[in-house]
């Protein structure tokens, strides 16, 4: 039995859609370019499998579909370190916005990590289910935090929050400020400018401005 949506967005590939469709079944890019791989996305009525069915197309108006698995072998159970408090600073039926603190990460890929605290698991025990049309099982963040990074967290409650959240971050409609605490001497307070340097392999570009000093330095 397949649970299927009609793809309202603009045109993508199988792997993106999925991702879009249903955040909670598949978190991370590489796991829905797996579950395309391995036969569990249905396009038009079709299964969709192997190595070039996860780049395969979708247009607005196409049904998207995947087969419903038995659940995870592990369940799902309490954090079994001391959970700090959630701090809400929004939240409506459809978005939350959660502050996530310094040293926890996002959704911890690690085998490592899977059995520690990870925010993932703080909002599945911590926020509540929406009442809204078509809530998600669990909360899903719709962006990532570095681990060693505090700041909010946007939080989707529902599919098509997920769905919407989700392009529009890779659209790049929505921007990100951070603030840093610095040793040395910026120059005068407002004072822009630009890093460039490589990141990954990749081009970057960071802009940034001088705040307020600390001790007379700024």
């Amino acid at each position: 039995q397949a649970a299927g949506a009609v793809w309202e967005g603009p045109s993508t590939t199988l792997r993106a859609a999925i991702a879009i469709l249903w955040p909670v079944r598949y978190p991370t890019a590489s796991a829905a370019k797996k579950a395309a791989r391995q036969g569990e996305a249905w396009l038009n009525g079709q299964r969709c499998k192997g190595r070039s069915s996860s780049t395969q197309q979708v247009q607005p108006g196409d049904t998207v579909a995947f087969q419903q698995l038995p659940p995870r072998r592990q369940r799902e159970t309490a954090p079994t370190q001391r959970a700090p408090t959630l701090i809400v600073a929004y939240l409506d039926p459809a978005l939350a916005v959660v502050v996530k603190p310094a040293g926890m990460s996002v959704m911890g890929g690690k085998k490592s990590e899977q059995t520690n605290l990870t925010m993932h698991r703080l909002l599945f025990h911590k926020l509540p289910p929406s009442a809204a049309v078509q809530p998600l099982q669990r909360p899903s963040p719709v962006h990532r935090l570095d681990k060693l990074t505090a700041g909010l967290l946007a939080v989707a409650r529902t599919v098509p929050c997920a769905r919407d959240v989700t392009t529009a971050l890779a659209s790049r409609q929505v921007t990100k400020r951070y603030r840093a605490v610095l040793h040395g001497n910026l120059g005068r307070v407002g004072q822009c400018g630009e890093v460039t340097v490589p990141l990954d392999g990749r081009d970057c570009c960071s802009e940034w401005r001088g705040g307020g000093g600390l001790g007379g330095e700024s």
